[in-house]
């Protein structure tokens, strides 16, 4: 099997939503961003708020994301349109898929989104997707993937409780990636520095 680290040119999309709250079977996203790069650069970016009327944002998201209800509305689009990047960049097989914490998360906002506008949600991406979280815990406690069942051994490790931390700032302090703060918890940062976290984790887990 030739290693991710051994593919220069592998095209990734790294994503991540912000939502109206934690909840995994009602909350929808308001933000979603997608960062497509490979191993040399970043090549593209891109986000989209998808419009609810009747959007219900937490106050602990809104503090979190830094919410801004005018600037939302003045940049959102209608959920349909902006749903077309997740059949692109996801569904579409082109990418593979990176993120972090999507597997306890985010790829159940995807649903609840789909699910809103009324189409079928696709779970085929998940056969070529990356979640960072359950390779940190995986690499922090020097544990090998299991090839032939590789999501199962990621949801697996999405439960496994490791003594090191594995936030993203954490990861990107690990790597020497630098951060600013004031910048976490926005979507389309935090799939930049992920984007470089996930490179550095391919030269330090096999697969």
């Amino acid at each position: 099997m030739k290693l991710l680290r051994d593919q220069p040119d592998q095209k990734y999309v790294c994503f991540d939503t912000e939502t109206e709250s934690l909840n995994l079977k009602n909350s929808r996203p308001w933000e979603a961003a997608f960062v497509i790069f490979n191993q040399k650069e970043i090549l593209d970016k891109i986000v989209v708020y998808p419009r609810w009327d009747d959007l219900n944002i937490s106050e602990g998201a809104r503090k979190i994301t830094q919410f801004d209800e005018t600037a939302y509305y003045e940049k959102a689009t209608c959920p349909e349109e902006a749903f077309e990047n997740v059949e692109k960049y996801l569904y579409s097989g082109d990418y593979k898929v990176v993120g972090q914490n999507i597997l306890g998360f985010d790829i159940y906002q995807i649903a609840n989104w789909a699910k809103a506008i009324g189409k079928k949600s696709n779970w085929d991406y998940l056969q070529w997707s990356f979640d960072t979280l359950s390779l940190a815990r995986a690499i922090k406690s020097d544990r090998q993937p299991d090839l032939d069942n590789f999501l199962g051994w990621q949801f697996a490790m999405i439960d496994t409780k490791v003594r090191a931390r594995c936030t993203l700032a954490q990861l990107a302090s690990d790597y020497e990636i630098e951060t600013e703060d004031d910048k976490l918890h926005q979507a389309l940062y935090d799939t930049e520095i992920n984007a470089k976290v996930f490179i550095k984790q391919t030269f330090d887990i096999e697969i």
